[in-house]
């Protein structure tokens, strides 16, 4: 939906259109302004964890909030693979995660809907048997507070952080943008 609502707006904010994802739309002059804050609520959550210890970054899913992370990536110099259930432009399937992916100091993001209430019995397919103590998972899920895939993942040494603080950063520039 991040998405596709940009055909349905007057205008798009600069940095969202760059994005090509929006989660905040303003009306300003009876016009319906689309805004990407995302990239600073995940941006503001990795600076206030010290999440930065990673040499790549893993992200989950292909829609709107995976591009807010490809384009911090691409912003930081970070190298990068997108993993979908769906082998297309150079995205990786979920079978393609090995030993060389894991192994290495990743930050691991998700940003499907996998795992959020009430379907908390499930996580994205990986071979959870590979990771390791060098891995970071940031699953954008923040209801439950801890997903299977973040409980598992704890349970293999990984630091975790769900996404309820970047739900909160991206909000508070989303009220700024309101009352403007």
């Amino acid at each position: 939906y991040k998405e596709d609502i940009i055909d349905y707006l007057d205008e798009v904010d600069n940095l969202a259109h760059e994005i090509g994802s929006v989660n905040t739309i303003c009306f300003e002059n009876q016009k319906k302004k689309g805004y990407n804050t995302d990239i600073l609520g995940f941006q503001k959550t990795l600076e206030t964890n010290s999440l930065d210890n990673f040499d790549s970054v893993l992200i989950l899913g292909s829609g709107g909030a995976s591009k807010t992370v490809k384009y911090f990536c691409k912003k930081n110099n970070l190298s990068y693979k997108i993993v979908s259930r769906h082998k297309k432009n150079n995205y990786l399937s979920y079978k393609d995660i090995g030993k060389d992916i894991l192994s290495n100091s990743v930050l691991i993001v998700n940003c499907t809907p996998i795992g959020t209430f009430p379907n908390i019995n499930y996580s994205p397919d990986l071979p959870y048997n590979l990771v390791n103590d060098k891995s970071i998972f940031f699953d954008l899920v923040y209801n439950p507070e801890e997903t299977k895939l973040l409980s598992t993942s704890k349970s293999k040494g990984s630091k975790i952080k769900n996404g309820y603080d970047m739900l909160v950063n991206q909000a508070e520039l989303s009220w700024e943008i309101w009352n403007k």
